[in-house]
Order: structure tokens, then C-alpha cells, then sequence
């Protein structure tokens, strides 16, 4: 998260995920082996698929029954409402 928010840097990058890793104290074997085949490429596209679908477009998101989101940072008194149904104190 620093390496994206702080640092701005290209986590999409295979080369700064490795320094990353390598950098939290990972050895660079499995991350290499991880990295390198693009093993899980298929499972990020399906959740892209499937967040795209749910109609996700911010970070964090909380999707509650495939129904309502919760999209960016939100207050506990967004949530709250969602999940009880009583209103917000800043509506």
C-alpha cells in the first residue's frame, strides 16, 4: 500500500512487486516463481469481471447482497444505515 499511495508507485509492475516483497523481507525465489508465470492472472480478471458487474468502481467497496454498495471511505454511520435502515445522522 505505501509502495501505491505513498510512493506512487506502478504496482501493476512486475519488477516493483518483486522490489516490494523482496523489500518486506520475502524471499525472492517464490516471488519470482509467483510473479513471473502470471499465475493468477485469471483469478484478478475475474474479479475485475465480477466487480465491474456489481458495478464497483472505487476502493474499498462493500457490496451487501449483490444489492447495495458501499463505495470509498465512508463514515460507520453509512454502514449502519445500510444494514439497519435507520437514518443517517449527517442526511
Amino acid at each position: 500500500m505505501a509502495a501505491l499511495w505513498e510512493q506512487s508507485r506502478d504496482v501493476s509492475d512486475p519488477d516493483v512487486v518483486r522490489a516490494v516483497a523482496v523489500g518486506a523481507g520475502l524471499d525472492p525465489t517464490p516471488v519470482d516463481e509467483a510473479i513471473a508465470p502470471r499465475r493468477f492472472r485469471t483469478v484478478v480478471e475475474a474479479s475485475r469481471r465480477e466487480a465491474h458487474r456489481l458495478g464497483i468502481n472505487a476502493v474499498p467497496a462493500f457490496a451487501v447482497d449483490e444489492r447495495d454498495l458501499i463505495l470509498g471511505a465512508q463514515p460507520q454511520a453509512a454502514f449502519e444505515h445500510l444494514l439497519t435502515g435507520r437514518e443517517r445522522p449527517d442526511a
